[in-house]
């Protein structure tokens, strides 16, 4: 949730009239200047690599380095356009959500995103090219062997697959095994279960309420501002929520990753 914004172009408020010419014939050069760069870095990279080993001190660049640069910038989205198809124009939801976040741990309060930034001065037909983005396809549903095991619960998952591997993965919760998991609902029922490395049956949902209520739970937690989405109708994954003391009806909002393990 710490997406704050990297060296911003930044005037004092009391000079902002003022300057106010300035900045709207300035930022749209900027704007121009950095898709130039991402286009073609080449010339702006030899000129940085000649000025390091010029001054000749503790920094270290070279030609390699500069395109891996501007290769991983785009790749990790550290250059990218707005919240639409401009470059440079900073993101409303964003900054309320990085204010809700560092507003207390700085003790301000009554901050908007208003008081702190303005795309006045942004020209919106300047941007980085929009590719297409094609919808993903619907997970096919996976059923279970008949034998499948009821008597375990191994995690709801409101995150992505390969987050929450890595989350358990990292604490070591099934030792030095390598995991995958199929996409399943968070109210899977017993006939959605997941799998680990191998196609080996891991864990299967319990099928119903008085399985849940059997279990010796351990659970893990991560995420912000998370809570456990489950049906209307009562199932297992309620009967879990319940026994955690969560609220059944919550929304999820966040990457919940819930892992409970043990047997009857």
């Amino acid at each position: 949730g710490w997406q704050t914004y990297a060296a911003p172009l930044a005037v004092i408020d009391a000079r902002k009239a003022e300057l106010s010419d300035c900045m709207a014939a300035f930022a749209p050069i900027v704007q121009q200047s950095t898709i130039d760069y991402i286009n073609d870095p080449a010339a702006t990279n030899e000129l940085i690599v000649q000025a390091v080993n010029e001054y000749n001190d503790f920094w270290v660049y070279d030609a390699e380095l500069g395109a891996a640069s501007v290769a991983l910038q785009l790749e990790l989205g550290l250059v990218s356009n707005g919240p639409d198809a401009t470059l440079g124009n900073f993101d409303e939801n964003r900054l309320t959500g990085f204010i809700e976040i560092a507003g207390p741990v700085f003790g301000v309060e009554g901050l908007t995103p208003a008081d702190l930034v303005t795309n006045e001065y942004i020209d919106a037909s300047i941007g980085l090219p929009v590719e297409a983005v094609e919808e993903p396809e619907a997970p096919a549903t996976t059923e279970a062997p008949a034998d499948a095991p009821s008597e375990e619960f191994v995690g709801i998952v409101q995150s992505d697959p390969a987050t929450y591997t890595e989350y358990v993965t990292q604490l070591g919760l099934f030792g030095d095994e390598a995991l995958g998991f199929l996409d399943a609902p968070h109210t899977a029922p017993s006939a959605t279960p997941l799998r680990a490395a191998g196609d080996t049956l891991l864990a299967s949902f319990p099928a119903d309420a008085a399985e849940a209520d059997s279990l010796l739970l351990q659970t893990v937690m991560a995420g912000f501002n998370s809570a456990l989405q489950t049906s209307e109708d009562g199932d297992a994954a309620t009967a879990v929520a319940e026994l955690l003391g969560l609220q059944a009806d919550a929304t999820a909002v966040g990457g919940l990753i819930l892992v409970a393990l043990g047997a009857a």
